[in-house]
């Protein structure tokens, strides 16, 4: 079936005095199904949204100085350890997305309105969001989503740690 239709595209238009190679025609469809197939997978990742509802989205500069400011502020790197080992923003606690409980995040904070920022890697990355969504449902109040994560910190210049094997 495919080299009929690969044979009428051969035999068709201007060009049709200039024979390719057959392999020239596999290769152009071959080509074509990748490109459909890739098309159609990214189709079904839905984009991240920008904000929220009942979160706050938070900046790098902004993360910065809430840090400054509120001690109490709790930092989840819900990034993978193998990730986490290429850096991660001091003084952050390392809680993997696929750990997020309600019961993991209330060893960490026991009071529902402890302030908890969430990151992960960037903003095409999804597990701070996962996480975030987790806590809320747990009943957590004061939610921060840190939703440019590490590597807008890191392209801000902001000190971070390289040394925790995770």
């Amino acid at each position: 079936m495919l080299r009929h239709a690969l044979s009428s595209v051969k035999n068709w238009g201007p060009m049709s005095r200039h024979r390719l190679p057959d392999w020239h025609y596999y290769a152009l469809a071959c080509a074509l199904l990748f490109n459909l197939w890739n098309a159609h997978g990214n189709e079904s990742a839905p984009a991240l949204p920008d904000t929220e509802p009942g979160v706050v989205t938070l900046t790098a500069h902004e993360l910065a100085a809430r840090l400054r400011r509120d001690a109490s502020l709790l930092v989840i790197d819900v990034r993978i350890g193998k990730t986490r080992k290429k850096g991660y923003i001091e003084g952050s606690t390392h809680l993997p997305d696929v750990n997020t409980a309600c019961d993991s995040l209330s060893a960490l904070a026991p009071d529902k309105k402890t302030p908890i920022a969430f990151y992960c890697n960037s903003p095409q990355c999804g597990r701070s969001l996962d996480a975030l969504r987790i806590a809320r449902g747990c009943g957590f109040s004061n939610i921060f989503w840190f939703r440019g994560g590490f590597e807008e910190w890191k392209s801000n210049g902001f000190p971070y740690r390289l040394d925790e094997a995770s």
